[in-house]
C-alpha cells in the first residue's frame, strides 16, 4: 500500500472512531438501577414499619388469609446502592436499602381460622426510580400460616418476594397484589390420616403460588435519588 492510500485509510479509521465517541448515549446504555438512600444520618437508621391497609394473602389456587395489622421495626442502609437481584424468581435482593425484620406477634387481627407469624429479614432493593420514589422487590419475606378448625389444624409455610412501589414523600410502600412472589411449603395437617385432612378442605396445597397485597408506612422515610 503507497503512503497516499495509507494516509486516507487511517484517517477514514480516525474519523470513524470519533463519530462513535461522538454519539449520544442511549438509555439503554445508562445504569438506572443504580440510586442513592438517604435518611436522618450517614449511618443505619432505625424505621418503624406499619401496615394501614390490612395484609391479605391470597392462594392463587385456594384460599385468601386476611389480617388487619403489621407492625415491625427495620433499618434503613444509607448510601449508594445498585440492584444485583438473582433470577428468575423468586427475585433475591442482594444489595438492600432497607430492611424489615418482623418478629413473632407483629402480623395481627387475623380472619378465622388463620393466624399469621412472620420471620427472615425482608430485604427492599429498587430497580427503577422516578421523581418521588422508586419501584422494586422486597425479598426474603417469610410467613407461618396456621388454622384451626374442629379440633384440627393445618400449617404451611410461604417464602418469596413481592414487588412494590415506594413513594419518599409519604414514607408509603405498596405491594403489587398480582405479582405472586410467595410459595406454600411444609404443608401439614394433624390429621393427615383422616378422611379429610384439614388443608385439603381449606384448599393449600404444597406449591400453591400466594400473591401479598399491603400498604406500609416505613418512617422516618428514606428518601431515594
Amino acid at each position: 500500500m503507497n503512503r497516499t492510500r495509507l494516509f486516507n485509510t487511517l484517517t477514514a479509521a480516525a474519523v470513524s472512531a470519533a463519530a462513535l465517541l461522538a454519539l449520544p448515549v442511549s438509555p439503554a446504555s445508562a445504569l438506572p438501577s443504580d440510586y442513592t438512600i438517604t435518611s436522618g444520618s450517614s449511618t443505619t437508621d432505625v424505621i418503624t414499619v406499619t401496615d394501614v391497609s390490612g395484609i391479605v394473602l391470597q392462594d392463587l389456587n385456594g384460599p385468601v388469609v386476611t389480617c388487619t395489622t403489621l407492625d415491625a421495626s427495620g433499618e434503613v442502609i444509607p448510601g449508594g446502592r445498585s440492584f444485583t437481584p438473582t433470577s428468575p424468581d423468586p427475585v433475591q435482593v442482594t444489595d438492600a436499602a432497607t430492611q424489615i425484620a418482623p418478629a413473632a406477634g407483629d402480623i395481627t387481627g387475623c380472619a378465622s381460622p388463620w393466624s399469621v407469624t412472620p420471620s427472615g429479614v425482608w430485604s427492599l432493593g429498587f430497580n427503577s426510580k422516578n421523581a418521588t420514589g422508586g419501584t422494586g422487590y422486597l425479598s426474603g419475606i417469610e410467613v407461618h400460616v396456621h388454622a384451626e378448625a374442629a379440633g384440627e389444624s393445618c400449617d404451611g409455610d410461604l417464602a418469596g418476594s413481592a414487588k412494590v412501589s415506594y413513594s419518599d414523600a409519604t414514607g408509603s410502600l405498596v405491594f403489587d397484589a398480582t405479582y405472586a412472589g410467595l410459595t406454600a411449603t411444609n404443608i401439614v395437617s394433624s390429621n393427615p390420616a383422616g378422611p379429610v385432612p384439614l388443608c385439603d378442605v381449606i384448599g393449600i396445597f404444597e406449591g400453591d403460588p400466594f400473591s401479598i397485597a399491603a400498604t406500609l408506612d416505613l418512617s422516618p422515610a428514606p428518601a431515594i435519588s
